[in-house]
C-alpha cells in the first residue's frame, strides 16, 4: 500500500483510484454512522474522495494516508449535518435553473441564503427540524447536547432567521454554482491557460459544485495535462508535463517567473502571499508562495508553483489568502517546554526500520536503527504545550509468532498463470517504474462508460481489472491486487484460507521464508468474504521491521488469491544485515540538540468549517524538515523528505 501512495502523490491516478478501493469500506462504515442511511453515506465517502484527488499533492507524510483520508471524511461528515442533501439542496439546485418569475421562488431563494449565514450550531438544529422532522429528543440525542441547549438554538435560531430574511426580502436573485458560466464555457476557458499537444485526448471532464477540472493523456498514460478552474473560470490547478528545451534560466529568473504568473491569474495575490520556501530539484524549481499571520505561515493558504530549468511553468496550485486571519493566542509557552516534556522526557523505542530514499533525506535505502518517538509527528498548543489532535494510530495487540511449516504447491512458470488471469482478460496498459514494470488487463467484457466524468474515468480505469508489478530484470512477481468481482460455491474456514496463503508464500516467494512470521488474528471476513493475511518480517533473529510483510487476501467462496504485496526491502539486504550498537536513550542528549520546536499555523478539521490554530512542532534545526527519528548507531536525525 506505500507503493501506491508513492505513485498516487506523484500523480498516477489509477494508483489513487485503487487506493480508493482498498480504503472504501472503513470509510463507507463510519460514514453511515454519521448518515443513518447507505445512500447518504456513498455520497459523504464520494465527497471525500473528491477532495482527496484534489488535494494529495498536500500529503507530506505518506504513511499517514488513511488519517488523512479519514480527517476529510469527518469534515464531510460535519458539512453533512449542515446541509439538506436530499430536500432542500435539489429544489435549490432546481430553481438556480430557472427564471426568476413568481414571489414564492423568491422567498425560497431567500430562505436558503439566510440559512447558510447562521451559526453550524442554530443551522443544524433548524435543518434537523424543520427540514427532517426530528423530534427535539432526537437531535439532542444525534449532537450530544442537553434537550434545553437544542432548544435554545431552535429560538435563537428562528429569530435570527427571521431578521435575516426581512433584511433581505427585497435583494435580487443570485445565482451560485457552476451555473454562472456554462460548461462549454468552462471547457473553452481551460485550453487557453495552456497548449494541448495534439496527441493527446480528454479523458476527465468533471464539474463539482465548486470548480470543474479536466485532465488530457496520451495512450500510454505516461503524459498528461490537467487544468482545475473554479465556477468563475478562475485558475486553481495547472500540471503538464516539461518540454526539452536548450536555453537553462537561473533560479532568480524563475522565480520572476513564477511571480509574474501567479499575479496574472490573481493580480492582488502578492499583496497577501509572501515566498515561503525554494526547492531545487532534478528538472524543475518548487516554489511555495504563503500568507503569513503574526509571522508564520497559514498551512490553509500555501500556493506551489514549479518552473521547469527551462523557464515553463509545469505546476500550479493555487490556495487563496484570507482577509480574516486567524486569532494569535494571547499566551505562548517557551519552546524550551516542549523540547523537555517530548523530546528530553519522551518515550524514545529502538525499532529496526527499511528506509527508502524517495521519501527519506538519506544517502542510501536499507534497513536502520532507529529510535523513534511519537511526539515527532504530533502537534502542541502553543498555549498549553498539551497535545493537540494527536495522529491516531491502530492498536496492535496481535500476537507475532512464527511461520508456519508448509510443503509448496505445485509451481506455476507464467506470471498469468500464477496470479490466475484468463484468456478473456486483454493487456490495458504497460508502465515502467524505475527497476519495475507494471501491467494492467481487463475484462474483455468489461462496460465502459462514454462520459468524462471522474467517476466514469475511475470505474474505466479500474473496473474488472488486475495489476501487478515484477521486476524488470529477473521477471520475478513483486504484487498484484484484482478489481474484478470473483465468486464461488465454496465456503472455506479461516484456517482452510490461512493454508491457501502460506502455500503462496511458500511456493512463490521461498527466499524469504526464514525473515517471515504470523501475525495472529480474531478469524474474521470481511464483507466481501475475504480474508486477510499479514507475515511480518524480521532481520532473521526475532527483531522485526516496522511495516516490512508480506499481505495475502484470500476470496473464501473462491480460494483464489485477490492481492499480494511484497516488502520493500530485499532478500539480499536482509542477508547483509548487521546489527550494530547503538548508543543508549541516556546518551542521546546530543542529538536532542539538533531538534527545535518550531510555531507553525495548523488546519484543523473537526467542524463545519476548517480552522488553523498556532501549534508547535518539533522538526530539525538545520533544514526545519519533519523527523522520522534518530539514528541509533550514529546519533544523527532521519528526516522525511519535503
Amino acid at each position: 500500500m506505500d507503493q501506491l501512495i508513492k505513485e498516487a502523490i506523484n500523480g498516477d491516478s489509477e494508483a489513487f483510484a485503487q487506493l480508493l478501493k482498498l480504503e472504501r469500506p472503513r470509510l463507507l462504515a463510519k460514514a453511515y454512522t454519521y448518515t443513518g442511511n447507505r445512500e447518504d453515506a456513498e455520497d459523504l465517502v464520494q465527497e471525500t474522495f473528491i477532495k482527496a484527488f484534489h488535494s494529495l499533492h498536500q500529503l507530506n507524510q505518506p504513511n499517514y494516508f488513511s488519517t488523512w483520508l479519514f480527517k476529510i471524511l469527518i469534515h464531510e461528515s460535519y458539512a453533512y449535518l449542515s446541509k439538506r442533501k436530499r430536500t432542500l439542496a435539489i429544489e435549490v439546485k432546481k430553481m438556480e435553473q430557472e427564471k426568476v418569475t413568481n414571489s414564492e421562488y423568491s422567498s425560497f431563494e431567500a430562505l436558503y441564503e439566510a440559512l447558510a449565514t447562521l451559526k453550524y450550531e442554530y443551522r443544524t438544529a433548524i435543518v434537523l427540524y424543520y427540514f427532517y422532522h426530528f423530534s427535539i429528543a432526537e437531535i439532542s440525542s444525534m449532537l450530544v447536547k442537553p434537550v434545553n441547549t437544542i432548544k435554545i438554538h431552535l429560538y435563537r435560531g428562528r429569530h435570527l432567521l427571521k431578521q435575516k430574511l426581512q433584511q433581505s426580502s427585497h435583494l435580487p436573485y443570485k445565482k451560485e454554482g457552476l451555473e454562472k458560466l456554462l460548461k462549454e464555457e468552462l471547457s473553452k476557458l481551460a485550453i487557453t491557460f495552456v497548449d494541448i499537444p495534439q496527441h493527446l485526448d480528454l479523458q476527465i471532464e468533471d464539474y463539482q459544485e465548486d470548480r470543474a477540472y479536466y485532465l488530457w493523456t496520451g495512450e500510454e498514460m505516461e503524459e498528461g495535462v490537467g487544468v482545475t478552474l473554479d465556477v468563475n473560470g478562475k485558475l486553481l490547478a495547472l500540471a503538464i508535463n516539461p518540454t526539452k528545451r536548450a536555453a537553462r534560466v537561473t533560479i532568480q529568473e524563475q522565480q520572476l517567473m513564477a511571480e509574474q504568473f501567479l499575479i496574472a491569474q490573481y493580480k492582488e495575490a502578492l499583496n497577501y502571499l509572501s515566498l515561503l520556501e525554494v526547492t531545487e530539484k532534478e528538472d524543475r524549481t518548487a516554489f511555495v508562495f504563503a500568507q503569513y499571520v503574526h509571522g508564520y505561515p497559514l498551512q490553509k493558504h500555501q500556493s506551489f508553483i514549479e518552473v521547469s530549468h527551462n523557464g515553463e511553468i509545469i505546476t500550479f496550485y493555487y490556495k487563496g489568502y484570507t482577509t480574516t486571519p486567524p486569532d494569535y493566542p494571547s499566551n505562548i509557552i517557551k519552546k524550551s517546554n516542549i523540547i523537555n516534556r517530548y523530546v528530553k522526557l519522551g518515550d524514545w523505542q529502538l525499532k529496526l526500520c527499511y528506509l527508502s530514499e524517495d521519501m527519506y533525506d538519506i544517502e542510501k535505502a536499507g534497513i536502520y536503527q532507529i529510535y523513534e518517538n511519537n511526539s515527532l509527528l504530533h502537534t502542541f498548543n502553543a498555549s498549553t504545550g498539551d497535545v493537540d489532535f494527536p495522529e491516531e494510530k491502530d492498536q496492535d495487540d496481535n500476537q507475532i509468532v512464527p511461520f508456519p511449516n508448509m510443503q509448496p504447491g505445485k509451481k506455476q512458470t507464467t506470471i498469468r498463470r500464477i496470479i490466475g488471469i484468463p484468456d478473456t482478460m486483454n493487456l490495458q496498459r504497460k508502465l515502467e517504474k524505475g527497476n519495475d514494470i507494471w501491467e494492467v488487463w481487463q475484462d474483455e467484457a468489461s462496460e465502459k462508460f462514454q462520459d468524462t466524468s471522474l467517476d466514469s474515468y475511475l470505474h474505466n480505469m479500474t473496473e474488472n481489472t488486475v495489476k501487478f508489478k515484477y521486476d524488470k530484470e529477473t521477471k520475478e512477481l513483486k504484487e498484484f491486487v484484482w478489481f474484478k468481482e470473483r465468486t464461488g460455491a465454496l465456503q472455506l474456514d479461516y484456517e482452510q484460507c490461512k493454508q491457501i496463503a502460506c502455500q503462496f508464500i511458500v511456493t512463490y516467494f521461498e527466499s524469504f521464508i526464514p525473515y517471515l512470521s504470523y501475525k495472529l488474528k480474531e478469524p474474521s471476513f470481511n464483507e466481501a468474504n475475504r480474508a486477510i493475511f499479514e507475515f511480518p518480517i524480521h532481520n532473521g533473529n526475532g527483531m522485526r521491521i516496522e511495516a516490512e510483510q508480506i499481505s495475502i487476501i484470500v476470496n473464501r467462496t473462491t480460494g483464489l488469491i485477490e492481492a499480494c504485496t511484497t516488502p520493500l526491502v530485499t532478500i539480499e539486504e536482509l542477508k547483509d544485515f548487521i546489527k550494530k550498537p547503538v548508543i543508549t536513550t541516556n546518551l542521546l542528549h546530543k542529538s536532542f540538540d539538533q531538534i527545535d520546536a518550531c510555531l507553525k499555523w495548523t488546519v484543523h478539521y473537526d467542524s463545519d468549517q476548517p480552522y488553523e490554530t498556532l501549534q508547535y512542532k518539533l522538526r530539525s534545526k538545520e533544514k526545519k524538515q519533519v523527523i522520522a527519528g534518530i539514528e541509533a548507531t550514529t546519533g544523527r536525525l532521519i528526516c522525511y523528505k519535503r
